[in-house]
């Protein structure tokens, strides 16, 4: 089941990015609501914050890795619950977009943006979500959720 969220959120990602890549051109924003949020397409060839520009093989080999621990950790350490097969799920499915992208194309595609903070993209909210559910799980609900 572990895997069926991963694909589900990968495709998610997948049908997100290539609806604002054809749908707009690099660096077009569009107003969602108001001043709030706009979709603003843009190529990340960083890490969040757009730190570490231009280390694609890096970020490559660091997912390979980060992807590695994830599956171990979830076959031999974490808690069989269906909440933590979700929550792996969604975060091997959000590394897996990005990764896609590195591959594919060299950069990340990102177009969420709140004008306050870094523009991201769904891959990014799948991954940042379910490590700080993870990290919920584990810590704050006693045996891990058992």
């Amino acid at each position: 089941m572990v895997y069926i969220i991963a694909i589900i959120v990968w495709g998610l990602d997948r049908l997100t990015k290539f609806l604002i890549v054809t749908n707009f051109s690099l660096r077009e924003s569009r107003s969602v609501l108001g001043n709030l949020i706009s979709f603003t397409y843009v190529h990340n060839e960083g890490a969040a914050f757009s730190i570490l520009q231009g280390k694609r093989i890096f970020f490559i080999l660091t997912t390979i890795i980060l992807i590695a621990i994830i599956l171990y950790m979830y076959y031999t350490v974490l808690p069989k619950t269906l909440i933590t097969t979700i929550i792996i799920g969604t975060v091997l499915g959000g590394a897996l977009g990005n990764f896609y992208d590195r591959l594919r194309f060299g950069y990340v595609i990102d177009f969420i943006d709140f004008h306050f903070f870094p523009i991201f993209n769904v891959a990014d909210i799948a991954v940042v979500c379910g490590t700080l559910l993870l990290a919920w799980q584990l810590w704050i609900i006693p045996e891990g959720g058992k």
